[in-house]
């Protein structure tokens, strides 16, 4: 796996391990927006709402997560992906009883 490839893995990780968190919380559930603004907070301003768009649809891809999506209320030309949530696939993802290369939870 190249450096890349592990990077995103591990942001694909963060994300699911966010959307967890903010579950037991019993928090809202999240936007992509704000999600973007949690994950910048951990790793860095390296990540930008494309790549959180981007790996959103592949963890939706991989049945990890599922949510809504609508035009953006302030950029109609923008897609706003709003009450993200684990799927029960990501649930099992998260606590560690399924392993997945491209997603890297830390346990």
């Amino acid at each position: 796996m190249n450096t890349a490839s592990m990077k995103y893995a591990r942001w694909r990780g963060v994300i699911v391990e966010l959307i967890r968190r903010n579950h037991l919380q019993q928090e809202s559930r999240l936007e992509y927006v704000y999600l973007c603004d949690m994950l910048r907070t951990i790793v860095g301003n390296d990540v930008g709402l494309n790549d959180v768009l981007t790996m959103l649809q592949d963890l939706k891809t991989s049945g990890y997560v599922d949510y809504k999506v609508e035009r953006d209320e302030w950029n109609r030309q923008r897609l706003a992906i709003k009450e993200i949530e684990l799927t029960s696939r990501g649930v099992q993802l998260a606590e560690g009883h399924i392993k997945d290369p491209a997603v890297k939870i830390l346990l």
